[in-house]
């Protein structure tokens, strides 16, 4: 058996929960998964995806917990585990790892993890990080790191370099969460810039927004918005826009395989790495920190997205660079690897 550990709510968002729902798509091809969750809510949101969870009761990712987890899996390290939450402990896993084969999702790379495996998808992932991290550790986990391994769904997949001459749709999408609505904020800013009067704004509120009532008044009373909730074609989605304005996380890559030209902010501590990566790269992928500078983070998403508007050629660069960074096929590999590792 093949279990996932991971939640998706109102208060983290759905980026771990789904992560690892996109890999475990590619498990359950050839073996049975089941989704353990600390919350009703993340087991209804796995369970809309057709997966079998268990709840489990706990103080979540507590030495209780796995502990708990352990009386469910059949010892001998014949279990595989994957395991993703900010939350996790070098206690909690090495509990895990009496009993199964543990695999961790790391974003962060600021502490030991006595996984089996050890994974971090994102662009600047580095071995020499690791490497320092837990250089005189004896018994090392397996690191797959970098952007070969990013978890994108199916629908991400083989799309195409296609720079379309007119600008008139946008999306806006900021996680599962935005308790503090950053999108109405972002939107509200968007719609007065004079480039961008002709724009329609499609709006995605999170499975967990808070924000859907705020949200749904404004596009009743202005035809230029649209509000998208609990998208399941969210490629679709995408391909229809010309531009995008994202939080930083998987939204990002996956913007990138499909190549749809966007700028990317930070307001949380683990997107503020991937945004400062891209603004690197270009000016105009990433806008900065919100919660640091609001108003002038807002004023560069404003400004990027008026010169995507105005010119097809910042279009075509923006997407070749997006382009470059993403494949499509990390979900793959990493079921490959997953699956081929020995017991």
């Amino acid at each position: 058996m093949f279990f996932v550990r991971a939640d998706g709510n109102a208060a983290i968002g759905a980026g771990h929960l789904m992560r690892c729902l996109t890999v475990a798509e590619e498990i359950k091809k050839k073996q049975d998964v089941c989704v353990l969750c600390g919350d009703e809510a993340s087991a209804a949101l796995a369970e809309s995806y057709g997966y079998e969870t268990k709840v489990l009761g706990e103080l979540p990712f507590s030495v209780r917990e796995a502990e708990k987890i352990c009386g469910l899996l059949q010892g001998d390290k014949q279990d595989k585990l994957l395991v993703d939450s900010y939350l996790i402990s070098k206690e909690y896993v090495s509990c895990l790892t009496q009993k199964a084969f543990v695999i961790c999702f790391d974003d962060m790379a600021d502490k030991i993890l006595p996984a089996d495996m050890v994974v971090n998808y994102n662009v600047f992932a580095t071995k020499k990080r690791y490497h320092l991290l837990y250089e005189g550790v004896e018994k090392k986990p397996e690191f797959l790191l970098g952007a070969s391994y990013i978890p994108l769904r199916e629908q991400f997949r083989g799309a195409k370099e296609n720079v379309r001459w007119q600008f008139t749709d946008v999306l806006i999408t900021t996680g599962g969460g935005d308790e503090k609505n950053h999108a109405g904020t972002i939107l509200e800013s968007l719609l007065k810039r004079k480039e961008l009067e002709n724009v329609t704004f499609h709006v995605v509120c999170g499975a967990f927004s808070p924000n859907y009532e705020k949200l749904t008044e404004v596009s009743e009373n202005n035809g230029r918005v649209v509000l998208h909730k609990n998208v399941k074609d969210m490629a679709g989605l995408m391909q229809k826009c010309d531009g995008a304005v994202t939080a930083g996380g998987t939204t990002v890559y996956e913007l990138c395989a499909l190549g749809v030209p966007m700028v990317a902010f930070s307001y949380a501590e683990n997107q503020k790495q991937l945004v400062s990566y891209l603004a690197k790269l270009d000016r105009g992928l990433g806008a900065g920190y919100l919660p640091d500078e609001p108003w002038e983070v807002i004023e560069n998403i404003v400004c990027a997205v008026a010169e995507m508007a105005t010119s097809a050629s910042r279009r075509t660069e923006l997407i070749k660079t997006e382009k470059s960074l993403v494949d499509g096929m990390g979900a793959v590999r990493l079921a490959g690897k997953f699956m081929e590792n020995p017991n």
